[in-house]
């Protein structure tokens, strides 16, 4: 919900710039609309499939308590390592949105690349903290498993 909610908040950044902004100002306007894609998106999505998830997983708890939990922590294994991978997508866009503000001589451009390092943080933002998230519930499910 925080992610929706910080989405809507771009958005009237958005607006903002569309209606008032200068060349620098609409530079950032494709970038801050992938970031409002970004927050409102996931935002949305995991509130439609966590319920579903945490349902799944209850009854598959109740069923074999054994397979739940070795499945879960695949599942996390695999999630942590997607988090990990991202960590270096994001810094490339931070890189090439650092380059680009650099180089760039248009004010437009320079608000292009200010809009993708907006965009870098956004994701390192969502994905450190579902990272942190994964990792602490895998560390669980291993205490579980070695119990």
């Amino acid at each position: 919900k925080l992610l929706v909610v910080i989405g809507v908040f771009f958005v009237i950044i958005w607006i903002a710039v569309l209606l008032y902004g200068n060349d620098l100002m609409k530079g950032i306007h494709i970038p801050l609309s992938l970031v409002i894609f970004l927050y409102i998106g996931y935002g949305i999505f995991m509130n439609i499939q966590r319920p579903k998830l945490i349902q799944k997983v209850t009854s598959e708890f109740s069923e074999n308590k054994e397979n739940a939990i070795s499945s879960e922590l695949k599942r996390t294994t695999k999630d942590n390592k997607t988090y990990s991978l991202m960590y270096f997508i994001w810094s490339g866009f931070t890189i090439v949105g650092l380059a680009v503000f650099f180089v760039a001589e248009k004010d437009y451009f320079k608000g292009l690349a200010m809009g993708i390092i907006l965009l870098a943080l956004a994701g390192f933002f969502i994905d450190s903290n579902l990272h942190k998230r994964s990792k602490t519930y895998s560390e669980q499910l291993e205490k579980l498993i070695n119990s």
